[in-house]
Parts: C-alpha cells; structure tokens; sequence
C-alpha cells in the first residue's frame, strides 16, 4: 500500500513539474499586451474589420533530457549544449535497466530530487540520475525505478 502511494505521489508529482516547465516554456515566447488610451471612434476611422494575424506555434517539442538540463541549470540552454548528452546518456542507460519510459525516468528522478530536498538534501537531477544508475547492476533483471527511487531517498535522508 505503501509503495503504490509512493507511486501515486512521484507520479503526479513529476507530471506537475513537467506542466509547469512547459508552461514556463511558452510563457516566455508571449507578448505582453499594451495599453492604449481610447480614442473616440469615427466612421472614417472604421473601414474593415482586420482578421487576426496568425502566429507561429509558440510551443516547441524539447526533448526529455534537455528539459531536465534547464531545470537543472536554472536556465534555457542551447539545444546544442554538451551536457545535454549526459542526461541523455544516462536516461538510455536507465531505460535498458528498467521497465520504466524515458518519461517515466524524468517524472521520477524529478519528484526523487524535490522529496530530497524536503528533507535538507539539495542534489542535481544529473547527480540523481547518475545515483540511480549506479545502483542497477548491468546484469540485472528489469527494475521498476520507482523502487530502486524509493530506496535512495530512505538512504540519502537517513
């Protein structure tokens, strides 16, 4: 029971981040409206009415591990950026050693690093990745991470 309340709470945990990181993505690309004084309107000032002007999708697909280099960074990165590569090793790693998406490995390791630092333990999403990844042995059968994810908090807090 316990372990599948955990598992309930990290999943709608990194769910939420992951909304939120997304939003924050978005949000940055809007403009803010300005504000003009009205002005009386005559018929000569009327002529048609304009159709709005469509825009460019202001939504662009990030990859997992790049979202999660940002979050760790605090900041956008270039999508180029070398570290990206680090997550995304990692990340692959996981995926072979446990039966968990790469998705499901971001929601984790995130909701792993906010339960953390609940309890005083400031860590990056890369360190915890690496942590994670350490733990499963090459030869072992698939994990599920969640598991492994509870595991580390007990042992990091204590």
């Amino acid at each position: 029971m316990k372990k599948k309340k955990l598992t309930i709470i990290i999943s709608i945990t990194a769910a939420v981040l992951l909304f939120s990181f997304a939003l924050a993505c978005n949000g940055g690309n809007e403009k803010k409206e300005e504000t003009i004084e009205e002005m009386p309107v005559t018929d000569e000032d009327v002529t048609t009415k304009e159709e709005p002007i469509e825009s460019e999708s202001a939504t662009e697909d990030y990859t997992v591990e790049y979202q999660m280099a940002c979050i760790d960074k605090g900041e956008y990165l270039d999508e180029d950026d070398t570290v990206i590569n680090d997550y995304s090793i990692l990340l692959d790693s996981l995926m072979e050693k446990t039966t968990n998406s790469r998705i499901d490995i971001s929601d984790i390791t995130v909701t792993t690093q906010r339960l953390l630092k609940e309890n005083g333990v400031d860590m990056s999403l890369l360190n915890i990745l690496k942590d994670l990844d350490n733990s499963i042995p090459e030869e072992s059968p698939k994990l599920e991470l969640e598991d492994i994810a509870a595991a580390y908090i007990v042992l990091v807090t204590n």
